[in-house]
């Protein structure tokens, strides 16, 4: 079963802003540490 382009495309986009998420957490963890 093939899935939507707009599924998958958003599904992106989600997967996206999670990774910007944990990378400016783990950002502000780094700045915390100094």
């Amino acid at each position: 079963m093939p899935v939507a382009p707009q599924y998958y495309h958003a599904h992106a986009v989600d997967a996206t802003i999670q990774h910007e998420k944990a990378y400016q957490r783990q950002t502000a963890v780094n700045e915390n540490m100094h």
